[in-house]
C-alpha cells in the first residue's frame, strides 16, 4: 500500500513517513466510499502532529481512486465570513453546475445557491424572528447536502477540511449536517482539528456521534525521525543523534521540522559525538525560530510575509504585493527568499509550509500596523470587486476611522449575511460599523439593522439598539418599521405591553399618509399582545374597531382578518361565520404569499377552517403551503404544515396519517430547536396515539420532553394541556384529567380561550366531575357546553359535547342525545367521532334492553373504528357484540394496517410515482431512511418492488 507524503524538505523531494495505523485507517474509511457508503474522519490532536499531511494523504489517495476531491481550510481571520469554508469546498462546482450540469441542482439541491447569493430564500418579514433566520440556514443546509448528494452520483466525493476549528459556523454546521447523513451515500468527510484553539463546538457534537470515527495521531517512531533526518540532512545520521532528535520532540513533525532547520543553520553533522549536544540546543518556539529565519532575509520579503499573513487564504501575488507596497519584480524574488527559508511552499500557489507558520507571521506584525494594514487591504480587494463580505472581514479587524465608505461595506456585507440566515456574522460586521462610527444621518439605521439581527441572538440588548435607533429617528415611516422590530424583540424577553404607547404614537404619526403601515403596525401589535389564538384586552379593543372595514385587500387587512377570525371564535360565534372570515383572510392563496409557509400567522386561519369541519378547505390551504416549504427548501414551513395535517388527519379520524405528520412535525421541531412550537406537535402525537391505545409511549413522550408537570403559559402549551387532560380522562385518571381542565380553566379566566373546538374541553370536564361522583355541578357545566357546542355549529363539536351530555345524563334523554348525534355525524368525514357515536348509541341500546336495535350502530362503529385504528374503541365494540352473541372480525395484523405511520406515508407517496430521492426531499430526511421504510413496507404488503405498490395502497 503506498504510504503518506513527509513534509517538504529544502530538497523539494517527498519521502514517505511510517504511520501505519493513520494510513490504514485512511485507507478503510476510503473504501467505505468505494463501497456505496458514507463515513466521517475526524483528525484531531495538538499542533503539528501531523494532521495536515495526514488529510493530504487522504486526499491524494482519493483522486488516485478516481474520487472527486473537495478540499478547504479554515482561518481565524475569516471566521465572520458566512459560508466561507462551503465557498472554497463547493463554489466551483456549483458554478459549473450552474453553467453546464443544472441537473445537480434540480429539486432541494438548489436551495445550495443561497449559500453564494445573498437573495433571501424565505420570504423573512423577520424583524428578527430567530425561527426565520433558521429556516434560511436550514434550508441552505438541506440544499447543499442535497447538491453533494447528487454530485456523488457522478463519482465518489471526498470533502476534506484542514483547520475545522477556524471554519466560521455556518460551513461547520454544513459539516455537522453532513457527518450525521452520510448513510448509503458514497461520501467521506476529513476534518482535522487542532485542539486548544477556535471552535470546540464541532468536535463536541461530531464526538458524540457514534457514526464519526475519530483519529489522533501518534507521534513518529524512531524510523520516521530517521527518514526525515535522512532527507534533510546530506548525510545518514547515527542511531545516536536520532534517538536525541526523536527524544528532543517527542516525535512531532513539526517540531521535528523546526529542529532540522537549527541544525542545518548551526551546521551540526548528525553523528554519535553530536547527540549530546541536541539535549543542549533549546528548541525554540515557533514564533521565536520563524522570527529567527525572517531575520536573515530582506527587508522585502519580509514585508511580504506579513502581507501574505494579513491577507488569508486565497492570496494572489498581486494582491500581496500592493499591500506589501512592492513591484512585481521584487515580490517575485521576495517569494524565492520565503520559500528558500521553509517559511512558504514551493509550488504556484502562494502558502505557508504550515498554518503554525502563518500565525507566527501574523503575530509579528506589530498591532498598530496590522490594523491599518487591514484597512488598506480591505480597500484593495473593494478596487477588485472582491466578495463584500470577504472585504468586512478585514475592516473588522482595521482601525476604525470614521470612513463613511467602511459603515456602508459593512451594512451590505451584514445585509447579506442577513439573507443567508447568519445574524452572527450580521452582528459582528454592524457592531463594528458602530465604532468606525457612522455618520449621524445613519446612525438609526445601523442600530435599527444590528437590533434586527439582535433579536434572534441576544434579545434584550436588541431592545436597547432598537429603542436607541427609534430615538434618533424622525421620518414616521422609518419610525414604524423599527417599531415592528422592537414589537418582536419585546416578545421574545415578555414586556409586550412596554411598547404599546410607542406603536400608538408611530401609527399616529403615519396617519393617512401611509394607511397600509399604519394598519401593518397595528396588526403586528395585536399578534404579539395575543401571541398565538388567545385574548387580550389592548388587542380586543384595536380589533373591534376593524370590523366590517378591512375585507382583505391588502397584506395588512388580510392579516386583520386573521384576528378578526379568531376573535369572533372565542366569542362565541358561529362556524359559519368565522370560517367566512378565516377564508376571506387566506385570500386564495394571498395570506400565503404575504406570510409564507414558515409563519404561525398563515396556520391561525387555516386552524379555524378545521375547527368549523371545513375540512377541504384546509386540506387545500395546507396542499399549498406544502408546496411553498418544498419550493423555499423551508424545514420550519415543512414541521408547521406537517403539525396542522396532523390536526386535520385527527380530526378526520386518519390516525396513521395524524401520527406520521406529527413524527414528522417533532422531527422538524427538534432539529431546528423551535421549542415555542414543539408541544403543537407533541399534542398531535400523543392525540393519535392514545386513540390507537398506545397510552404507554404517550407517558413517555410527556416525560421525554418534560411535559408531564406543570406546563407554561403559552398557546401551544394550552393545547398540550387540553389534549392530556382528555387522555387522562381515557385512561379513567380522572382527578389528573380534571386538573388539567381546570388549570386551563383558570388560564382562560385570565387572558382569554386559547383552544378553540378541536377538543371542547369543558364538556369532557364536566365527564371528569361526574366520574368523581359530583352529578350536579357536571349536569350545570354540561348544559352550558350544549348551549356554546350549538351556537357553534359545526357537527363534530356538537356530537362530542353531546357524547359526554349523555354519558352525564344516562336513560332515556342520554339515548335520545346519542341518537341525535348519530344522525349529526352520518354524513360527516370525521370519522372517529361517527364511530365513537354510534358504539356509544350501541352500547346505550343494549343497556336498555333493546338488543336488536344495537347491532346495527355497533357494527357499523366497529368497521369505521378499524379505519381509525381506534384499538380501544375496536375492544370495547367487539365486548359489546360478543355480549350479544355476535362474533365480529379481528383486527389485521398484516397489510396496509399493519404498516408503520411513516412506512405507509413514504409508500403512498412512493405509489403515487415520487422517486425515492424526490420522498426524501420532500419529507427532509435521507434516501436511506425512505429505502428502510420501502423495504419493510414491501416485506408486511407481501410484495417484492414498487410494481405492485399501486394495487396494494389502493386497498387503503
Amino acid at each position: 500500500m503506498r504510504r503518506a507524503e513527509s513534509l517538504t524538505g529544502n530538497s523539494g523531494r517527498q519521502r514517505l513517513l511510517e504511520r501505519d495505523v493513520e494510513l490504514d485507517h485512511i485507507s478503510s474509511v476510503l473504501d467505505l466510499a468505494a463501497d456505496g457508503e458514507g463515513a466521517a474522519l475526524l483528525i484531531q490532536g495538538p499542533a503539528g502532529v501531523g494532521k495536515t499531511e495526514l488529510l493530504q494523504h487522504a486526499c491524494a489517495l482519493a483522486r488516485d481512486r478516481g474520487m472527486n476531491v473537495l478540499s478547504g481550510r479554515g482561518h481565524h481571520l475569516e471566521r465572520d465570513f458566512p459560508y466561507g469554508v462551503v465557498r472554497q469546498l463547493l463554489e466551483s462546482s456549483l458554478v459549473r453546475a450552474v453553467q453546464a450540469s443544472p441537473e445537480l441542482l434540480h429539486g432541494s439541491a438548489g436551495m445550495a445557491l443561497s449559500a453564494l447569493s445573498a437573495d433571501p430564500m424565505v420570504n423573512l418579514g423577520s424583524g428578527g424572528h430567530p425561527e426565520h433566520f433558521e429556516a434560511v440556514s436550514y434550508a441552505a443546509l438541506h440544499g447543499l447536502y442535497w447538491f453533494c448528494s447528487n454530485l456523488s452520483e457522478l463519482a465518489p466525493l471526498l470533502i476534506g477540511v484542514d483547520d475545522s476549528q477556524w471554519a466560521d459556523v455556518p460551513s461547520q454546521r454544513f459539516l455537522l449536517y453532513m457527518a450525521r447523513r452520510l448513510d448509503n451515500l458514497p461520501i467521506v468527510i476529513v476534518l482535522t482539528h487542532r485542539q486548544g484553539e477556535g471552535s470546540a463546538e464541532l468536535v463536541e457534537e461530531l464526538a458524540s456521534e457514534s457514526s464519526i470515527q475519530m483519529l489522533r495521531p501518534r507521534p513518529l517512531g524512531q524510523d520516521s525521525v530517521a527518514k526525515m533526518l535522512d532527507s534533510w540532512l546530506s548525510e545518514p545520521p547515527a542511531d545516536a543523534f536520532v534517538s536525541s532528535c526523536h527524544w528532543a520532540t517527542g516525535g512531532n513533525p513539526f517540531m521535528l521540522r523546526e529542529l532540522l532547520l537549527g541544525l542545518k543553520e548551526r551546521r551540526l553533522k548528525p553523528t554519535g559525538e553530536n547527540a549530546n549536544r541536541i539535549s543542549e540546543l533549546r528548541l525554540p518556539s515557533v514564533s521565536k525560530s520563524v522570527m529567527k529565519r525572517l531575520k536573515q532575509l530582506p527587508e522585502n520579503a519580509i514585508e511580504l510575509a506579513g502581507a501574505l499573513a494579513l491577507l488569508g487564504s486565497g492570496n494572489s501575488l498581486q494582491d500581496a504585493a500592493r499591500l506589501a507596497g512592492l513591484d512585481p519584480a521584487d515580490a517575485v524574488g521576495a517569494v524565492d527568499h520565503l520559500v528558500a527559508m521553509d517559511i512558504l511552499k514551493p509550488g504556484p500557489t502562494l502558502e505557508f509550509v504550515h498554518p503554525i507558520v502563518s500565525a507566527a507571521v501574523y503575530d509579528q506584525v506589530p498591532p498598530g500596523h496590522r490594523r491599518l494594514q487591514q484597512g488598506n487591504a480591505a480597500r484593495f480587494l473593494a478596487q477588485d470587486d472582491a466578495a463584500v463580505d470577504r472585504i468586512a472581514g478585514h475592516l473588522l479587524e482595521a482601525e476604525p476611522l470614521g470612513d463613511s465608505w467602511a459603515v456602508e461595506v459593512l451594512r451590505d456585507a451584514a445585509g447579506q449575511a442577513i439573507a443567508r440566515g447568519v445574524p452572527q456574522s450580521a452582528v459582528a460586521y454592524l457592531r463594528r460599523a458602530l465604532l468606525e462610527p457612522p455618520p449621524k444621518s445613519v446612525r438609526s439605521e445601523v442600530l435599527f439593522e444590528l437590533g434586527e439581527a439582535e433579536v434572534a441572538l441576544d434579545p434584550a440588548l436588541a431592545v436597547d439598539h432598537l429603542t436607541h435607533a427609534l430615538d434618533l429617528s424622525i421620518d414616521p415611516s422609518k419610525r414604524a418599521t423599527i417599531c415592528l422590530t422592537l414589537l418582536r424583540a419585546l416578545m421574545q424577553v415578555g414586556r409586550v405591553e412596554d411598547a404599546v404607547g410607542e406603536v400608538k404614537k408611530c401609527i399616529a404619526a403615519l396617519g393617512e399618509d401611509d394607511a397600509e403601515l399604519a394598519l401593518r403596525l397595528e396588526a403586528e401589535l395585536i399578534s404579539a399582545l395575543r401571541q398565538g389564538l388567545a385574548t387580550s384586552p389592548l388587542a380586543d379593543e384595536s380589533i373591534e374597531r376593524w370590523k366590517g372595514r378591512v375585507d382583505g385587500r391588502t397584506p395588512s387587512e388580510r392579516l386583520m382578518l386573521t384576528h378578526l377570525a379568531a376573535q369572533s371564535a372565542l366569542r362565541g360565534r358561529d362556524a359559519d361565520t368565522v370560517a367566512g372570515l378565516a377564508q376571506q383572510a387566506l385570500g386564495n392563496g394571498q395570506l400565503l404569499s404575504d406570510q409564507s409557509s414558515a409563519s404561525s400567522l398563515y396556520y391561525l386561519p387555516v386552524y379555524q377552517l378545521i375547527c368549523a369541519d371545513r375540512f377541504e378547505l384546509a386540506e387545500a390551504q395546507l396542499d399549498q403551503a406544502a408546496g411553498d416549504a418544498r419550493t423555499r427548501g423551508s424545514p420550519l414551513g415543512f414541521t408547521m404544515v406537517s403539525a396542522f395535517r396532523s390536526y386535520l388527519a385527527f380530526a378526520r379520524g386518519n390516525m396513521g396519517d395524524a401520527e406520521a405528520e406529527a413524527r414528522s412535525a417533532i422531527n422538524g421541531a427538534e432539529r431546528l430547536g423551535w421549542t415555542y412550537g414543539l408541544p403543537i406537535a407533541l399534542d398531535g402525537l400523543i392525540s393519535a396515539l392514545a386513540v390507537q391505545g398506545s397510552f404507554e409511549e404517550t407517558e413517555e413522550l410527556l416525560l421525554k420532553y418534560g411535559m408531564a408537570g406543570a406546563l407554561p403559559d403559552t398557546v401551544p402549551s394550552r393545547l398540550l394541556l387540553c389534549s392530556r387532560g382528555h387522555i387522562r380522562l381515557a385512561q379513567s385518571r380522572n382527578q389528573e384529567a380534571l386538573d388539567d381542565f381546570l388549570e386551563l380553566t383558570r388560564r382562560e379566566e385570565q387572558s382569554g380561550p386559547a383552544n378553540l373546538f378541536l377538543t371542547p374541553y369543558r364538556s369532557l370536564a364536566a365527564l371528569a366531575t361526574f366520574r368523581l361522583g359530583e352529578p350536579e355541578p357536571a349536569c350545570r357545566m354540561i348544559d352550558e357546553c350544549l348551549v356554546a357546542a350549538r351556537t357553534w355549529g359545526a357537527p363534530r363539536i356538537v356530537a362530542m359535547t353531546l357524547r359526554s351530555a349523555a354519558a352525564i345524563k344516562g336513560g332515556e334523554h342520554g339515548l335520545d342525545l346519542l341518537s341525535e348525534a348519530v344522525a349529526l355525524m352520518d354524513e360527516s368525514q370525521a370519522l372517529l367521532v361517527q364511530a365513537q357515536c354510534q358504539v356509544d348509541y350501541g352500547a346505550a341500546l343494549r343497556r336498555a334492553g333493546k338488543r336488536n336495535e344495537s347491532f346495527a350502530p355497533l357494527r357499523r362503529g366497529l368497521e369505521i373504528a378499524y379505519r381509525c385504528q381506534a384499538k380501544p374503541l375496536i375492544q370495547q365494540a367487539r365486548e359489546e357484540l360478543m355480549v350479544l352473541g355476535a362474533r365480529p372480525r379481528r383486527g389485521a395484523i398484516s397489510g396496509i394496517d399493519s404498516l408503520t405511520a411513516s412506512e405507509r406515508r413514504v409508500a403512498q407517496m412512493a405509489a403515487e410515482g415520487m422517486p425515492n430521492r424526490a420522498i426524501a426531499q420532500a419529507l427532509f430526511v435521507t434516501n436511506r431512511t425512505v429505502e428502510v421504510h420501502l423495504t419493510h413496507a414491501y416485506q408486511k404488503l407481501g410484495i417484492r418492488s414498487r410494481d405492485g405498490l399501486g394495487v396494494a395502497m389502493s386497498r387503503a
